[in-house]
This record gives C-alpha cells, structure tokens and sequence, in this order.
C-alpha cells in the first residue's frame, strides 16, 4: 500500500483521485457519472495537469462525481503532494 496514494472523495462535485507509483507510462482511468458528457474534457485536462507537474509514470484513477476543473486540479496536485511527503 505504500505505492499509493489517495485525495478528494466520492462526495457531489467532488474527484477522488487514487495514484499508484509503477514504473509503466502514465495511464489515466475515468469514472464518471457524467463520462459521456464530459469523459473527454475530463480525460484531456487530467493529461493536461499531470504533464505540467512531470507526472509521467503510474496509474491515475479518478472516480468523479461531477468535479469542476479548478476541484480536479486540485485532487491531482494533492495527491501528488502525498506521493512526494511520503519520501
């Protein structure tokens, strides 16, 4: 369990994002209540955010509960703060 790392929660309008530490390129995994209308967005922005923080390796799981992107940001960036406390 020490390769992961959780911020956010399964709340209304909220994101929990779940990252696990891997060696493999970075592979992001959407689930949404709200995928069909905005899973690209979604996806495009979590690429995005992950890339401006050097984020390129593991796994990012979101479970979004309707999350505006300021909120999806921000889960993303915690969790990565955990992730580097965590050293």
């Amino acid at each position: 369990m020490d390769n992961v790392f959780m911020c956010g929660s399964v709340e209304s309008s909220d994101v929990l994002v779940k990252y696990t530490k891997t060696e493999s390129p970075l592979k992001i995994v959407i689930e949404s209540k709200v995928i069909y209308q905005f899973g690209d967005e979604i996806k495009h922005l979590s690429a995005q955010y992950c890339k401006e923080i050097g984020l390129t390796k593991g796994e990012l799981f979101l479970n979004d509960q309707g999350a505006i992107p300021a909120v999806l940001k921000a889960r993303i960036l915690g969790v990565v703060d955990k992730m580097k406390g965590d050293k």
